[in-house]
């Protein structure tokens, strides 16, 4: 058996880098989604997306547009949490997501996220004793709009919550997690 030539480069993909990108603004589509519980292991659950980097929009480094295609960025949002100022802090970056991809209401959950595109916008957060460095999910706004729309940034130690899938659409009522109803599966 002859196996001169054999490269491992023709065999093996490319390692994707798992290092933040620049600070700045980017092409982005969500290209997955699932609900999760939290560590606390407490019923409480988040959302959380996986965005997909379609290039740089406009970034602290003045990259090319096509730079950073591919590239992977999480977000988290806790729609199911005791805590209530926790949800409402999700509920408000869901339907600033929603706005800048074009959806103005979720008719059947979240998988109406999937393959949206939108400008998101990230930050650097260094590395910690219990962390890496990564990149977070700032702000978004619509591919061509002008007015970015940020994350508020707040913390509270409220308790209580509502989950966001339990919203009646007839009367508008919210099941809350006191309740300990299950969310429906998405």
């Amino acid at each position: 058996m002859d196996l001169s030539g054999f490269k491992v480069s023709d065999y093996l993909e490319e390692q994707v880098s798992f290092k933040p990108v620049p600070p700045g603004w980017y092409r982005a589509n969500i290209t997955k989604q699932t609900d999760k519980p939290t560590r606390a292991d407490n019923d409480n659950e988040y959302l959380e997306l996986e965005w997909t980097l379609l290039g740089v929009y406009k970034n602290e480094n003045n990259d090319v547009a096509d730079t950073y295609v591919g590239r992977k960025v999480w977000q988290r949002l806790n729609l199911l949490n005791d805590n209530e100022v926790t949800v409402n802090i999700a509920q408000k970056d869901l339907a600033k997501i929603m706005n800048a991809i074009g959806i103005q209401e979720l008719k059947h959950g979240p998988q109406e996220l999937l393959g949206r595109q939108c400008l998101i916008r990230l930050e650097f957060v260094p590395e910690t004793k219990d962390w890496d460095a990564k990149n977070e999910v700032k702000g978004y706004r619509q591919d061509g709009d002008t007015t970015p729309q940020f994350i508020e940034e707040k913390k509270s130690n409220g308790s209580g919550g509502t989950r966001l899938w339990e919203q009646s659409q007839a009367k508008g009522t919210v099941t809350t997690t006191a309740q300990k109803t299950k969310a429906p599966p998405f």
